[in-house]
Protein backbone atom coordinates (compact mmCIF):
# COMPACT_ATOMS: atom_id res chain seq x y z
CA UNK A 1 0.00 0.00 0.00
CA UNK A 2 1.18 3.50 -0.81
CA UNK A 3 2.46 5.69 2.02
CA UNK A 4 -0.35 7.73 3.59
CA UNK A 5 -0.82 11.43 2.95
CA UNK A 6 -0.91 14.06 5.70
CA UNK A 7 -3.73 16.57 5.13
CA UNK A 8 -3.25 19.83 7.03
CA UNK A 9 -6.25 22.07 7.70
CA UNK A 10 -4.73 25.50 7.08
CA UNK A 11 -7.80 27.49 6.03
CA UNK A 12 -8.86 28.61 9.51
CA UNK A 13 -9.38 32.32 10.13
CA UNK A 14 -7.69 32.35 13.60
CA UNK A 15 -10.40 34.63 15.02
CA UNK A 16 -9.63 33.92 18.68
CA UNK A 17 -5.89 34.09 18.05
CA UNK A 18 -6.05 37.53 16.47
CA UNK A 19 -3.59 36.87 13.64
CA UNK A 20 -2.68 34.03 11.28
CA UNK A 21 -1.56 30.99 13.29
CA UNK A 22 -0.24 29.40 10.10
CA UNK A 23 2.33 32.19 9.77
CA UNK A 24 3.27 32.68 13.44
CA UNK A 25 6.90 31.60 14.06
CA UNK A 26 7.39 29.38 17.12
CA UNK A 27 10.64 27.51 16.36
CA UNK A 28 14.29 28.62 16.71
CA UNK A 29 14.75 29.01 12.94
CA UNK A 30 11.39 30.64 12.24
CA UNK A 31 9.44 27.35 12.03
CA UNK A 32 5.66 27.53 12.34
CA UNK A 33 3.77 24.96 14.40
CA UNK A 34 2.69 22.73 11.52
CA UNK A 35 6.31 22.36 10.37
CA UNK A 36 6.80 20.09 13.38
CA UNK A 37 3.72 18.01 12.60
CA UNK A 38 5.00 17.54 9.06
CA UNK A 39 8.44 16.59 10.40
CA UNK A 40 6.89 14.04 12.79
CA UNK A 41 4.59 12.61 10.10
CA UNK A 42 7.40 12.19 7.57
CA UNK A 43 9.49 10.54 10.30
CA UNK A 44 6.60 8.11 10.93
CA UNK A 45 6.06 6.83 7.40
CA UNK A 46 3.90 9.43 5.69
CA UNK A 47 4.94 10.11 2.11
CA UNK A 48 3.35 13.37 0.99
CA UNK A 49 1.57 16.46 2.28
CA UNK A 50 -1.66 18.18 1.18
CA UNK A 51 -2.78 21.56 2.48
CA UNK A 52 -6.34 22.87 2.63
CA UNK A 53 -5.85 26.64 2.34
CA UNK A 54 -7.61 29.93 1.69
CA UNK A 55 -6.99 31.87 -1.48
CA UNK A 56 -5.33 34.64 0.53
CA UNK A 57 -2.86 32.43 2.42
CA UNK A 58 -1.99 29.78 -0.18
CA UNK A 59 1.10 31.58 -1.50
CA UNK A 60 2.53 32.20 1.97
CA UNK A 61 2.00 28.60 3.08
CA UNK A 62 3.40 27.20 -0.18
CA UNK A 63 6.49 29.41 -0.06
CA UNK A 64 7.20 28.62 3.60
CA UNK A 65 6.80 24.86 3.03
CA UNK A 66 9.14 24.86 0.05
CA UNK A 67 11.67 27.01 1.92
CA UNK A 68 11.67 24.59 4.85
CA UNK A 69 11.29 21.20 3.14
CA UNK A 70 12.40 21.89 -0.42
CA UNK A 71 10.98 19.88 -3.30
CA UNK A 72 11.87 16.43 -1.99
CA UNK A 73 8.50 16.10 -0.22
CA UNK A 74 5.53 15.89 -2.65
CA UNK A 75 2.90 18.49 -1.78
CA UNK A 76 -0.44 19.70 -3.12
CA UNK A 77 -2.95 22.42 -2.25
CA UNK A 78 -6.72 22.72 -2.36
CA UNK A 79 -8.61 25.93 -1.67
CA UNK A 80 -11.54 26.10 0.70
CA UNK A 81 -13.33 29.06 -0.82
CA UNK A 82 -15.74 29.55 2.10
CA UNK A 83 -15.23 28.78 5.82
CA UNK A 84 -17.83 26.02 6.01
CA UNK A 85 -16.12 23.82 8.57
CA UNK A 86 -13.55 21.06 8.87
CA UNK A 87 -15.82 18.41 7.34
CA UNK A 88 -16.24 20.56 4.26
CA UNK A 89 -12.47 21.13 4.16
CA UNK A 90 -11.67 17.41 4.15
CA UNK A 91 -14.39 16.65 1.59
CA UNK A 92 -12.61 19.11 -0.70
CA UNK A 93 -9.59 16.81 -1.11
CA UNK A 94 -11.69 14.35 -3.14
CA UNK A 95 -9.84 13.62 -6.36
CA UNK A 96 -6.63 15.13 -5.00
CA UNK A 97 -5.68 12.62 -2.31
CA UNK A 98 -5.86 8.93 -3.18
CA UNK A 99 -5.38 6.14 -0.72
CA UNK A 100 -5.21 6.41 3.07
CA UNK A 101 -4.66 9.78 4.71
CA UNK A 102 -4.47 11.51 8.08
CA UNK A 103 -5.98 14.88 8.95
CA UNK A 104 -4.55 17.35 11.45
CA UNK A 105 -4.82 20.98 12.48
CA UNK A 106 -2.09 23.56 12.01
CA UNK A 107 -2.47 24.91 15.57
CA UNK A 108 -1.92 21.70 17.56
CA UNK A 109 1.34 19.86 18.24
CA UNK A 110 0.48 16.17 18.52
CA UNK A 111 3.78 14.39 19.12
CA UNK A 112 5.57 11.86 16.92
CA UNK A 113 4.16 8.93 18.86
CA UNK A 114 0.65 9.95 17.76
CA UNK A 115 1.57 10.12 14.08
CA UNK A 116 3.35 6.77 14.31
CA UNK A 117 0.21 5.17 15.80
CA UNK A 118 -1.97 6.58 13.00
CA UNK A 119 0.50 5.49 10.31
CA UNK A 120 0.55 1.95 11.72
CA UNK A 121 -3.24 1.81 11.78
CA UNK A 122 -3.51 3.09 8.20
CA UNK A 123 -1.24 0.30 7.01
CA UNK A 124 -4.06 -2.08 7.94
CA UNK A 125 -6.78 -0.21 6.04
CA UNK A 126 -8.14 -1.40 2.71
CA UNK A 127 -10.87 -0.32 0.28
CA UNK A 128 -14.37 -1.50 1.08
CA UNK A 129 -17.97 -0.48 1.69
CA UNK A 130 -17.12 0.18 5.36
CA UNK A 131 -14.53 2.94 5.60
CA UNK A 132 -11.87 2.21 8.21
CA UNK A 133 -10.61 5.01 10.40
CA UNK A 134 -8.97 5.97 13.67
CA UNK A 135 -8.66 8.99 15.92
CA UNK A 136 -6.04 9.89 18.49
CA UNK A 137 -7.87 10.64 21.73
CA UNK A 138 -6.21 12.92 24.27
CA UNK A 139 -7.37 13.34 27.87
CA UNK A 140 -9.56 16.44 27.95
CA UNK A 141 -7.93 17.89 31.06
CA UNK A 142 -4.54 17.89 29.30
CA UNK A 143 -5.83 19.92 26.34
CA UNK A 144 -7.22 23.05 27.97
CA UNK A 145 -5.94 26.61 27.68
CA UNK A 146 -5.23 28.90 30.61
CA UNK A 147 -6.29 31.84 28.48
CA UNK A 148 -9.88 31.08 27.48
CA UNK A 149 -12.40 28.50 26.37
CA UNK A 150 -11.74 25.77 23.83
CA UNK A 151 -13.84 23.52 21.58
CA UNK A 152 -13.33 19.77 21.80
CA UNK A 153 -14.92 16.70 20.22
CA UNK A 154 -15.63 14.19 23.00
CA UNK A 155 -15.34 10.56 21.88
CA UNK A 156 -17.82 7.99 23.19
CA UNK A 157 -16.79 4.34 22.99
CA UNK A 158 -18.56 1.01 22.94
CA UNK A 159 -16.86 0.05 26.20
CA UNK A 160 -13.65 -0.86 24.41
CA UNK A 161 -11.50 1.08 21.95
CA UNK A 162 -14.06 1.53 19.20
CA UNK A 163 -15.71 4.93 18.78
CA UNK A 164 -19.50 4.78 19.18
CA UNK A 165 -20.08 8.50 18.67
CA UNK A 166 -18.56 11.97 18.84
CA UNK A 167 -20.04 14.98 20.66
CA UNK A 168 -18.85 18.48 19.78
CA UNK A 169 -18.57 20.62 22.93
CA UNK A 170 -17.81 24.34 22.71
CA UNK A 171 -16.37 26.96 25.10
CA UNK A 172 -14.94 24.45 27.61
CA UNK A 173 -13.45 26.14 30.68
CA UNK A 174 -12.70 25.20 34.26
CA UNK A 175 -14.73 26.60 37.17
CA UNK A 176 -14.77 25.53 40.84
CA UNK A 177 -13.01 22.25 40.10
CA UNK A 178 -15.31 21.29 37.24
CA UNK A 179 -15.30 21.80 33.51
CA UNK A 180 -18.23 23.42 31.78
CA UNK A 181 -19.07 23.81 28.10
CA UNK A 182 -22.03 23.85 25.75
CA UNK A 183 -23.31 21.95 22.75
CA UNK A 184 -23.59 23.69 19.36
CA UNK A 185 -27.29 24.14 20.17
CA UNK A 186 -26.41 25.97 23.40
CA UNK A 187 -27.23 23.26 25.96
CA UNK A 188 -24.89 23.33 29.01
CA UNK A 189 -22.54 20.39 29.57
CA UNK A 190 -20.47 19.40 32.64
CA UNK A 191 -17.31 17.36 32.12
CA UNK A 192 -14.77 15.63 34.39
CA UNK A 193 -11.59 16.22 32.40
CA UNK A 194 -10.92 12.50 31.97
CA UNK A 195 -12.89 12.21 28.73
CA UNK A 196 -10.97 11.30 25.59
CA UNK A 197 -11.25 14.04 23.00
CA UNK A 198 -10.30 14.40 19.38
CA UNK A 199 -7.85 17.17 18.58
CA UNK A 200 -8.56 16.57 14.88
CA UNK A 201 -5.83 14.00 14.36
CA UNK A 202 -7.78 11.43 12.35
CA UNK A 203 -6.77 8.62 10.03
CA UNK A 204 -9.01 7.38 7.22
CA UNK A 205 -8.78 4.53 4.75
CA UNK A 206 -9.37 4.80 0.99
CA UNK A 207 -12.73 6.21 -0.09
CA UNK A 208 -13.34 8.54 2.87
CA UNK A 209 -13.16 11.80 0.90
CA UNK A 210 -15.70 10.58 -1.66
CA UNK A 211 -18.18 9.45 1.02
CA UNK A 212 -17.65 12.64 3.00
CA UNK A 213 -18.41 14.80 -0.05
CA UNK A 214 -21.68 12.94 -0.61
CA UNK A 215 -22.57 13.42 3.04
CA UNK A 216 -21.72 17.12 2.81
CA UNK A 217 -23.91 17.58 -0.25
CA UNK A 218 -26.79 15.93 1.60
CA UNK A 219 -26.17 18.17 4.62
CA UNK A 220 -26.45 21.32 2.50
CA UNK A 221 -30.01 20.32 1.59
CA UNK A 222 -31.01 19.06 5.02
CA UNK A 223 -29.40 21.24 7.69
CA UNK A 224 -30.94 20.60 11.10
CA UNK A 225 -32.25 23.64 12.92
CA UNK A 226 -29.66 24.98 15.35
CA UNK A 227 -26.83 22.96 13.78
CA UNK A 228 -25.12 26.13 12.62
CA UNK A 229 -23.35 26.99 9.40
CA UNK A 230 -20.31 24.71 9.83
CA UNK A 231 -20.04 21.14 8.60
CA UNK A 232 -17.66 19.84 11.28
CA UNK A 233 -15.57 16.73 10.69
CA UNK A 234 -16.43 15.45 14.17
CA UNK A 235 -20.16 15.75 13.46
CA UNK A 236 -19.71 14.06 10.09
CA UNK A 237 -17.82 11.16 11.71
CA UNK A 238 -20.54 10.83 14.36
CA UNK A 239 -23.21 10.60 11.64
CA UNK A 240 -21.24 8.15 9.51
CA UNK A 241 -20.56 5.86 12.49
CA UNK A 242 -24.27 5.78 13.33
CA UNK A 243 -25.14 5.08 9.68
CA UNK A 244 -22.72 2.16 9.52
CA UNK A 245 -20.52 3.85 6.92
CA UNK A 246 -17.41 4.26 9.07
CA UNK A 247 -15.59 2.18 11.69
CA UNK A 248 -13.29 4.23 13.95
CA UNK A 249 -10.70 2.95 16.44
CA UNK A 250 -9.72 5.14 19.39
CA UNK A 251 -5.93 5.38 19.76
CA UNK A 252 -4.87 6.69 23.21
CA UNK A 253 -2.84 9.85 22.74
CA UNK A 254 0.43 10.72 24.50
CA UNK A 255 -1.11 13.40 26.74
CA UNK A 256 2.21 14.96 27.63
CA UNK A 257 3.03 15.24 23.91
CA UNK A 258 0.21 17.60 23.02
CA UNK A 259 0.30 21.38 23.16
CA UNK A 260 -2.00 23.77 21.33
CA UNK A 261 -2.25 27.38 20.24
CA UNK A 262 -5.87 28.52 20.53
CA UNK A 263 -5.24 31.97 22.03
CA UNK A 264 -2.34 34.35 21.34
CA UNK A 265 -1.01 33.89 24.88
CA UNK A 266 -0.65 30.13 24.24
CA UNK A 267 2.26 30.79 21.87
CA UNK A 268 4.67 31.47 24.75
CA UNK A 269 4.20 28.00 26.27
CA UNK A 270 4.47 26.38 22.84
CA UNK A 271 7.84 28.07 22.23
CA UNK A 272 9.08 26.82 25.61
CA UNK A 273 7.97 23.26 24.81
CA UNK A 274 9.68 23.34 21.42
CA UNK A 275 12.86 24.87 22.82
CA UNK A 276 13.08 22.03 25.34
CA UNK A 277 12.36 19.43 22.63
CA UNK A 278 15.19 20.83 20.49
CA UNK A 279 17.57 20.77 23.45
CA UNK A 280 16.66 17.12 24.09
CA UNK A 281 17.29 16.23 20.44
CA UNK A 282 13.67 15.40 19.57
CA UNK A 283 13.64 18.09 16.88
CA UNK A 284 16.49 19.64 14.90
CA UNK A 285 17.55 23.19 15.65
CA UNK A 286 16.59 24.03 12.07
CA UNK A 287 14.10 21.98 10.08
CA UNK A 288 15.22 23.77 6.91
CA UNK A 289 18.85 22.72 7.39
CA UNK A 290 17.80 19.18 8.39
CA UNK A 291 15.97 18.73 5.08
CA UNK A 292 17.94 20.96 2.74
CA UNK A 293 21.41 20.98 4.24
Amino acid sequence: MQAPTLVLLAAGLSKRFGRSKQETPVGPDGEVLHDYNIYDALSSGFGRVAFVVRSDNEAAIRDAFEERFGYSVPSSYVRQMRPLGTGHAVAGIRGLVEGPFAVCNTDDLYGREAFAAVAERLKQSSPGSLIQGCVVGYRLGATLSEHGGVARAVCRTDGGMRVAGVDEILDIEGDDGQLHGRTPKGDPVTLTGDERVSMNLWGFGPGMAEVLMRQYEKWTYDVAEGQGEEYRLSSAVDHMVHEGLLDVDLLPGPDEGWVGMTHAADAHRLREVLEKAVQEGRYPASIRRAFRG
